[in-house]
């Protein structure tokens, strides 16, 4: 999981000049749901996976986004 969230991490920093951490809620990153979206698309291609569309609503924290690749791997 630890290596997840820095990948996902980095993708964050990369996109949006934010460091986070695991609890940091995604309301705090100032974005809104059309960029999350694109956060999520970008994650979805570093790890070559598909997350429900439905599961963006329950997307709160970073640590939602970890768990949300974690269960695709």
């Amino acid at each position: 999981m630890e290596k997840i969230f820095e990948e996902v991490k980095k993708v964050i920093k990369s996109k949006y000049k934010i460091d986070v951490k695991l609890d940091t809620k995604i309301s705090e990153l100032g974005i809104d749901s059309l960029d999350l979206l694109d956060l999520m698309v970008d994650v979805e291609k570093k790890y070559k996976i598909t997350i429900d569309d439905s599961k963006l609503l329950e997307i709160k924290t970073v640590k939602d986004i970890v768990d949300s690749v974690s269960t695709k791997l």
